[in-house]
């Protein structure tokens, strides 16, 4: 899964990224740092990516939680960052991440 090529689309760029290339990335809110890139979720049938799995710099050791990519405004390679459209305070707030995705999306989407 991680060596596929992904399509992200923050706004209305289109661009294709190796999917690896992006772990480790840091992840940039509106107000700061808010963690970084651990993992990806990919819609395999259309090579697209569906979440960014970022572990939270909140205090809690192994945090995860899965990012939107709507909320992406942008990727920056060359200084391995995405920034985003939100800040900290929003995204430390989301549910943690678990593995077993269909009831991990239901509880996001009570979220919002």
């Amino acid at each position: 899964m991680i060596d596929k090529k992904i399509v992200t689309d923050p706004g209305s760029a289109t661009v294709l990224r190796r999917a690896k290339d992006m772990l480790g990335y840091s992840i940039v809110a509106t107000d700061g740092e808010v963690g970084s890139v651990s993992d990806l979720v990919i819609d395999d049938a259309r090579c697209k990516l569906r979440y960014v799995v970022i572990d939270t710099d909140d205090g809690q050791s192994g945090r995860r939680v899965l990012l939107a990519p709507s909320w992406i405004s942008s990727v920056q390679p060359e200084q391995r960052t995405v920034m985003v459209s939100l800040d900290k305070r929003r995204v430390q707030g989301f549910p943690p991440y678990e593995p077993s995705l269909s009831e991990h999306e239901r509880a996001v989407g009570k979220f919002f």
